[in-house]
């Protein structure tokens, strides 16, 4: 598992540096509405992202959890960091079938 740092994206421009992911990473999600994970796929296979969703309904069941599907050898997907994936402490858990050949990034708007 690894914990993802932040990347503030600056009005000169920013290119993120992005690294290997692992199928258990974890960051913060910030205020809940201007920061992203960034997924880059360059294996043949697709993969699905699974973001863990805290808490249950009003009739004791729980959330579902977020999935998202990166496509094979080009995908790339954004996704923002919402406040329904803080685990409590502020902090998303995000899950991958597999990390071959995946990158990941975390950015914020600043």
């Amino acid at each position: 598992m690894a914990a993802l740092t932040i990347q503030l994206l600056s009005d000169a421009g920013t290119k993120p540096t992005f690294s290997a992911a692992t199928t258990a990473d974890t960051t913060a999600i910030g205020n809940g509405t201007n920061t992203f994970v960034v997924y880059k796929n360059a294996d043949t296979s697709t993969h699905t992202l699974t973001i863990t969703v805290a808490g249950t309904t009003t009739y004791g069941v729980a959330l579902p959890q977020k999935t998202v599907t990166i496509a094979a050898t080009t995908g790339e997907v954004w996704v923002p960091l919402r406040k329904a994936y803080d685990d409590g402490t502020g902090i998303a858990h995000l899950a991958l079938d597999a990390a071959t050949s995946v990158t990941v990034a975390v950015v914020q708007v600043g």
